[in-house]
């Protein structure tokens, strides 16, 4: 194969080699056997990602922190990608402390999500987005906060006549 080699050894008895490579790239690796009359047979061309790095942050857009919403909030943030080993979700985690002890969560492969969990009205709730990618490297955003109101509340009052 034509090319640079960042490893090209040889091995005489062990069907193993342990090798130190690079983080954050795409390696391609094979393996040559070669017998005692110097017949050889290679097999491989295999796709190896060594990926360390978390996909990019996403951020926080709706509800802006500290904004009232109705009972059935949809959140949204900006999309993140991960151009090593690929996107894979997102984890939407919402509680009442901001510390993310007991929380309520939702997983999802898009940048919107509308909840669908019971919100209890006059309470205040912390939320966070963690970004997954396809080998479990994760980056989390936020937490942003919003309260939870009455629909009568969002009603404006009837006009005078």
């Amino acid at each position: 194969m034509a090319g640079s080699y960042i490893v090209d050894s040889t091995v005489t008895s062990d069907t193993f080699l342990t090798v130190t490579l690079p983080a954050n790239d795409t390696y391609l690796w094979r393996v040559k056997a070669i017998d005692a009359n110097t017949n050889e047979t290679t097999v491989g061309d295999s796709i190896l990602v060594v990926d360390t790095r978390p996909p990019s942050t996403p951020s926080l857009i709706a509800p802006v922190n500290g904004d009232s919403v109705t009972k059935t909030p949809t959140l949204s943030w900006t999309p993140s990608t991960d151009l090593i080993s690929g996107f894979l979700q997102y984890r939407i985690q919402v509680d009442t402390t901001g510390l993310f002890n007991s929380y309520m969560s939702v997983d999802s492969t898009q940048a919107t999500v509308g909840l669908g969990l019971t919100l209890v009205t006059e309470t205040r709730y912390y939320w966070r987005v963690i970004a997954f990618d396809d080998l479990g490297n994760t980056v989390a955003a936020g937490p942003d906060s919003f309260r939870v109101i009455s629909p009568s509340e969002t009603i404006p009052p009837d006009s005078f006549s």
